[in-house]
């Protein structure tokens, strides 16, 4: 058997190197935290009991019951205005329904007191007889109109419409006032007239006429009247004023008209020579005349007028 031989030598160098080399030092590792360590160093810290975090706890749970989330009141704020959006809209339909069944009705106007009758409105318009002047001569139109008068009755305040009638058709301003006129009325004061003409009689004191007529042109119309004013008197009175003797019309001859304000308007009047007024006439505006058979009847017209024109 063959021998084996060991290098002793190089064994040797080989453990001491291993003896020469040191353990590389040992690092102590820090513990491991946790939630429950560090909780519980902070109680010891504090020192606080668990007692002590209980009663907290209940505290808390008690607080939050008197004060709700916002959450929850913002939701219930929130139902709360859906709630009132949906009135007013039901609000809103229902306002409809009434203002369109109201529409649909009419509403009955209301007079006012008798102690205010310069300024109330005709309480009623009642639609009388229809003279028809074709061919007719004056006086048989003025017979006509006394006619008229005496079968009328007429309560305070109100009016009675008398119609004429030409033709066929109804009666144009200048017809009526050329029929009514001693003499044919000034033709640039016909000219500046309306087609229309309205007669009435109403009761304001006395019973008189009152003629409404519509202007074209106001300074034509003005001036017109103020050229027939020497022949209006003896025109006009005989059919505003069947009560007045015929006698008496002549008394107005070469009288003249006077400026009067009768509320608060410039009109014209003609007296007798004991001062009855027995016609005026004056522009309520600018498109419309009065011819009336008294100041009083004027005044009421006027006042009848203006309570229109605020409807």
């Amino acid at each position: 058997m063959k021998e084996i031989q060991f290098d002793i030598s190089s064994l040797e160098q080989a453990v001491d190197k291993a003896e020469r080399v040191t353990p590389a030092e040992t690092v102590a590792s820090s513990p491991v935290r946790t939630f429950n360590a560090d909780v519980a160093h902070l109680l010891e810290q504090s020192k606080t009991t668990k007692l002590d975090i209980v009663m907290a706890e209940k505290a808390r749970r008690l607080e939050r019951q008197k004060h709700p989330p916002l959450e929850e009141t913002s939701g219930s704020s929130h139902l709360g205005k859906t709630i009132f959006i949906l009135v007013l809209l039901l609000a809103f339909g229902i306002g409809i329904g009434i203002y369109a069944l109201i529409g649909s009705v009419p509403i009955p106007s209301l007079s006012l007191s008798t102690s205010q009758t310069t300024e109330e409105t005709p309480k009623e318009t009642h639609k009388g007889v229809v003279i028809d002047i074709t061919d007719s001569p004056r006086e048989q139109i003025l017979v006509d109109i006394s006619t008229a008068f005496s079968e009328t009755t007429v309560v305070e305040g109100s009016t009675h419409i008398i119609s004429f009638g030409a033709n066929g058709k109804e009666a144009t301003a200048s017809m009526l006032l050329t029929a009514l006129g001693t003499s044919a009325p000034p033709q640039d004061l016909l000219r500046s007239l309306g087609m229309q003409a309205s007669f009435m009689v109403r009761s304001a004191g006395t019973l008189s006429g009152v003629i409404l007529l519509r202007s074209r042109s106001y300074p034509e119309t003005f001036s017109g009247m103020l050229i027939w004013e020497s022949k209006m008197g003896e025109s006009l009175i005989p059919a505003l004023r069947p009560d007045v003797k015929r006698s008496d019309v002549l008394l107005f001859r070469g009288r003249a008209f006077k400026d009067e304000r009768i509320l608060e308007l410039n009109a014209r009047v003609l007296s007798d020579p004991i001062g009855n007024v027995l016609l005026a006439y004056a522009f309520p505006d600018k498109q419309t005349l009065i011819i009336a058979g008294s100041r009083e009847t004027l005044r009421a017209e006027i006042a009848a007028f203006r309570a229109e024109a605020k409807r």
